[in-house]
């Protein structure tokens, strides 16, 4: 083979070499955690979750989307960009608010990772509302003007020990609560609250609520609905 052969074979080989490259040349995505599990939570209280992941590939890692599955929980990527070996976070705020039991909250996020374009991160926790109101909503129905009725509202506390009602706020011009006590039983310490509708002096839909000022404090409210009808 002549030295002019030797140096054309020699540069095919080399494009062909690095063709390769470029082909295998892609970013990954790599999550330490994709599922965070806080266990038990207060209910009220925000989850903050900081999924933490790298771009272990060999090119620019984008993160084109970052969706949570419903309003409940916020997030976004802290960089959106990253080149090979860097390292960020997607923060998430989870608003444990008026649920109780346990959650399961996704996030989905969108790559240019072609291996995975698409994944789910998860926030698992078992939220603990602090206290529950039965019934947590009083339905009354139809009540004829100038017409009245009474409820006993149970509030059982998730300790006992430490929670107490100071103040409850009656919200609406149809709802008072003349009073509530706290009731100590074998089983452990629950509180009534007493409710009282009237109808007043003119039809109409009612929906009101009862508001209770509790030793969890202000992030943790517990509340019940009063709704019905007014009628002639």
């Amino acid at each position: 083979m002549d030295m002019r052969a030797h140096l054309h074979l020699l540069a095919m080989l080399a494009l062909a070499a690095g063709t390769g490259s470029a082909v295998l040349a892609a970013p990954k995505i790599q999550f330490d955690k994709e599922i965070l599990d806080f266990g038990t939570v207060l209910g009220g209280a925000p989850i903050n979750a900081s999924f933490q992941f790298k771009n272990v590939g060999d090119t620019d890692l984008a993160i084109t989307n970052v969706r949570p599955g419903c309003g409940c929980t916020k997030a976004e990527a802290k960089k959106t960009k990253l080149a090979p070996g860097d390292s960020s976070t997607i923060e998430a705020v989870f608003n444990s608010t008026g649920y109780n039991g346990p959650i399961n909250k996704s996030i989905s996020v969108t790559t240019n990772d072609a291996s995975r374009p698409s994944l789910a991160l998860q926030i698992k926790a078992v939220i603990s509302a602090g206290a529950m109101v039965k019934p947590a909503s009083i339905s009354f129905d139809n009540l004829r003007i100038n017409g009245t009725k009474t409820y006993t509202l149970t509030v059982t506390p998730a300790n006992p020990r430490t929670f107490e009602i100071t103040k409850v706020v009656p919200v609406g011009e149809h709802v008072s609560v003349p009073g509530f006590r706290k009731v100590e039983t074998n089983a452990g310490a629950y509180w009534e609250v007493y409710v009282v509708v009237k109808a007043g002096k003119a039809a109409s839909r009612v929906m009101e609520s009862i508001k209770m000022e509790t030793s969890l404090g202000p992030t943790v409210p517990i509340t019940a609905t009063v709704y019905g009808n007014v009628v002639q």
